[in-house]
């Protein structure tokens, strides 16, 4: 009789003290954190790909100038800016102020064969 009154003290003990403000920041603290481990390991083979498209392209467009290598990090930071990049000026032959001539010619068939437009983003 006697255990079971402690057991039930501890357990609205436990009850009362996961109630508290301090623990409830606590345990979203713990959610946002695995959280956004979750996601960091979710966009890591995206960003493995979107690296791979970026040392490639600056092997093989080595003459690129300084402001034209910013603009192909900046092209290569994300699938959505990629992809944008690919059907305006790759399938959409939109003039390019930036990369043009063989350079983009070079530079689409760097992202044509990368399989990261295959996948649905």
């Amino acid at each position: 009789m006697f255990r079971s009154l402690i057991v039930l003290a501890e357990i609205a003990l436990l009850i009362t003290v996961l109630q508290t403000p301090f623990a409830q920041y606590l345990f979203k603290d713990i959610q946002d954190t695995v959280s956004d481990w979750l996601v960091t390991l979710s966009e890591l083979p995206e960003k493995r790909a979107l690296t791979s498209i970026r040392n490639d392209a600056t092997h093989q467009l080595s003459s690129l100038r300084p402001f034209q290598q910013d603009y192909l990090y900046e092209i290569t930071e994300s699938r959505t800016s990629l992809s944008h990049f690919h059907l305006q000026y790759c399938k959409g032959k939109e003039i390019n102020p930036f990369i043009n001539g063989q350079n983009l010619y070079q530079f689409c068939s760097v992202i044509q064969k990368s399989t990261l437009l295959d996948v649905p983003s």
